[in-house]
Parts: structure tokens; C-alpha cells; sequence
């Protein structure tokens, strides 16, 4: 069950299954080589951190988030990383490497237009400075608030000017960080943030546009 819990889950958050889409039991069950039991136990614990949604007679589908939701998500997301890291963790010269690494693995990915590849690693660029504070029980309870709007990550990040901000943004909190600059990593985080809350919330609005003109013509 584990492994067909970890392949749906970077499908979901890479975007190869995407909001709204249909999970086929029979298919996975294929797929894996198992019977539907371990399938429905895994769509199960899926959709109990909120990834997959169950509806009688329809089954099992991707999430769609609707823009109250995607707000609360920021909203608390604001909340928690400001708090985590307040005042900033110290970092160390290998740390520090660390992270600068992931930001260059990230600009090639940018180079060759691999959105969804630059989706999974801006998350662990994130969660590897998060990692720092050592707050496990926070982090934990973040890393389910990013997850439920990572569907919807790489659609802005298609956009080269988009992808181009993110590198500088992350350049900036990098410095910041070693730095020791409290003030200035959460003006930097705070716009970094916003950006992608407003071109999230772009698609989830257009996204249920179109699916209001669907249910009015149907």
C-alpha cells in the first residue's frame, strides 16, 4: 500500500494527475500488481489528508481546491512559516551550500522547462530551510497545507518570467538567512508567498469558471 500511496502523491503534486481527474482502481491495481483492496486503502488514506476526494457512485478524484479554500491555505501558511522562523535558525557553510545547490538544480530545470520537476524541488528547497528549526510538529502540519495546493504549482510556474522570479526571490532569501536578517527574510518570504497565492488563485477561479459554464450547458 505504501508504494501506491507514494506514486499517487507525486502524481498528484507534480501535476500528472490533476484536480478533478478520476483515480481508475482497476488501472492501479494493474499497474502494482496487487488486488483493489490495497488500491482503496491507499486512495483512502490519500483522501484523509485531503489530496483525493470520495463521492458515492462517482469514487475516487483529485481535489479541487475553491478560492475560500486556497485563502485559508495561505492564510495559515503565513502563520506558521513566519512563526517558524522567527528569528532565524543559525546555518552553516555546508547547510548553506546545500540549499544554494538546490536553487541552481532548480534553474536548469527552468532552463529545460521541466515544470514539473522545478514543483518538486522548490518544495524541497522550502522544507530543507524549514528542516533547520528543528519544529517537526510544525512542519509536519505545513508540509499538509502545501500539499493540498501543489496540483495547482506548476501552472504558474510555465511562465519563464514566473519561474525567473522564484530563482531571484529564493537568491534573496538565502542571503537573508546567512545574514541572521529576521526582518528581511519575512518581507522577502511574504512577497515570495504572495505571488504564487495570486497566480493560484487566478487558476482556481478560472478553473471553476469553466466548470460552472460545463454544469450550466450540461
Amino acid at each position: 500500500m505504501a508504494a501506491i500511496v507514494s506514486e499517487l502523491r507525486s502524481a498528484i503534486i507534480e501535476g500528472r494527475l490533476m484536480p478533478g481527474e478520476r483515480i481508475r482502481q482497476d488501472a492501479l491495481a494493474e499497474q502494482f500488481g496487487v488486488s483493489r483492496v490495497p488500491v482503496r486503502e491507499a486512495l483512502k488514506a490519500l483522501a484523509t489528508v485531503g489530496l483525493l476526494k470520495h463521492t458515492m457512485n462517482s469514487g475516487f478524484a483529485v481535489s479541487r481546491l475553491e478560492e475560500a479554500e486556497l485563502v485559508q491555505i495561505y492564510r495559515l501558511r503565513r502563520l506558521i512559516e513566519d512563526d517558524l522562523m522567527r528569528p532565524l535558525p543559525e546555518v552553516d557553510e555546508k547547510h548553506l551550500a546545500d540549499l544554494t545547490g538546490l536553487n541552481e538544480q532548480m534553474a536548469l530545470l527552468s532552463e529545460r522547462e521541466d515544470v514539473g520537476g522545478m514543483t518538486l524541488l522548490n518544495r524541497t528547497f522550502h522544507f530543507e530551510m524549514f528542516a533547520l528549526t528543528g519544529s517537526t510538529l510544525m512542519i509536519d502540519m505545513l508540509a499538509q497545507l502545501w500539499d493540498l495546493s501543489m496540483p495547482y504549482h506548476s501552472t504558474y510556474l510555465y511562465d519563464r518570467q514566473t519561474r525567473d522570479k522564484v530563482l531571484r526571490e529564493h537568491e534573496q532569501l538565502l542571503t537573508a538567512l546567512e545574514a541572521g536578517d529576521t526582518d528581511r527574510y519575512e518581507q522577502v518570504a511574504a512577497e515570495h508567498r504572495a505571488s504564487s497565492e495570486t497566480a493560484l488563485l487566478r487558476v482556481v477561479r478560472r478553473t471553476s469558471f469553466l466548470r460552472r459554464g460545463v454544469a450550466q450547458s450540461s
